[in-house]
């Protein structure tokens, strides 16, 4: 069924909602945008990460459906390991292994991107701005340090509470819906807006924030409500759409026109700049670093696929696809007369 009582039509939408103020304003994604060459690099990233997250449900999201239509008694924290039980019956013994390590360097990596940006912005946002303004690099750095001890500290202690909070996606989805909206679609709006400001921001995030703080915690504390699925994502996602839209109406109606990005100059640099020579062999250097462990882990797989007790031509395919695939993204690196050779 596309809907059932939790996750109502409702939901759907508000859900899209956030997912596109949250691709657009989360910090670690915004980073593909800002790294690259210029705002054509910026755009056909956005392509890319486009086709890449319509292809990746396929990929992550039907293996672990398929696997409760196979073993339908499966419940509680149970179906958070459904990926992971359906492996263990059409993958070898080897590949299991390199899946399971797959996923924990990908959560990894995800985690330690977005632990070093919280602990930059604190330190530079935060501490230098706020309270010391005369700090020097020396000092920035062992306080953008502490900040990460902090921070992963506190993702460690929140991942060993997750289970008393009924799984990772009850907890991601209360995430979203008190926080979603409220962080990132007052960014998403301003990018747009020409009238938007920082007092006008901070009052939706802050105000939104409470409030769905206010409907999670205190409601059913106090008067023992709880609110659905549905009306707690469409609250969280819609609330602050609407304080912008109001906003938006006041200050047109006063005429003022203030954006809080007005004066903003790119900082993406020109290609006669040196800096974009060398942003380009950081660039080459980045690329044949991805094609190495692509060309790696395709050998690998080609070898437990030799190994494995079944499906050995399927597994030995697949390794042996990514190999190749890994020589094409290498020899793009490549000068034009050394591809021609």
């Amino acid at each position: 069924d596309l809907f059932n009582e939790e996750y109502t039509l409702p939901f759907m939408l508000a859900f899209i909602l956030y997912q596109t103020v949250y691709i657009g304003g989360n910090w670690s994604y915004v980073q593909r945008y800002t790294s690259v060459r210029d705002e054509n690099g910026s755009a056909r990233v956005a392509w890319l990460f486009t086709i890449l997250y319509l292809v990746s449900p396929f990929i992550w999201m039907i293996p672990p459906m398929i696997y409760r239509v196979l073993n339908p008694d499966l419940n509680g924290l149970g179906v958070e390991g459904a990926y992971m039980m359906l492996c263990k019956q059409v993958l070898p013994p080897g590949l299991i292994g390199l899946v399971l390590a797959g996923m924990i360097s990908a959560t990894s990596s995800k985690a330690n991107t977005t632990i070093n940006l919280a602990a930059t912005v604190f330190a530079t946002d935060l501490y230098r701005n706020a309270l010391r303004r005369t700090a020097g690099d020396r000092e920035l750095i062992l306080m953008a340090r502490l900040f990460t001890l902090i921070f992963g500290a506190a993702t460690v202690g929140l991942a060993l509470w997750i289970p008393k909070l009924g799984g990772i996606v009850d907890f991601v989805l209360s995430v979203a819906s008190i926080a979603g909206g409220a962080l990132f679609a007052p960014i998403i709006w301003s990018l747009f807006s020409p009238r938007q400001t920082a007092r006008s921001v901070v009052t939706v995030t802050v105000t939104t924030l409470l409030l769905n703080l206010g409907l999670k915690f205190l409601l059913p504390m106090i008067w023992s409500i709880s609110l659905s699925r549905t009306l707690e994502t469409v609250i969280g996602q819609c609330t602050p759409l609407l304080m912008l839209a109001a906003f938006e109406w006041y200050y047109q109606n006063r005429k003022i026109e203030t954006n809080i990005n007005s004066g903003y100059t790119s900082p993406l640099v020109s290609d006669e700049t040196p800096e974009s020579d060398d942003a380009e062999a950081q660039n080459r250097f980045g690329i044949r670093v991805i094609a190495l462990s692509m060309a790696l882990t395709g050998a690998g797989i080609v070898v437990l696929g030799m190994l494995a007790d079944h499906s050995t031509a399927v597994t030995a395919f697949t390794g042996l696809a990514i190999v190749l695939i890994s020589i094409w993204i290498w020899r793009k690196t490549l000068p034009m007369k050394a591809t021609m050779i």
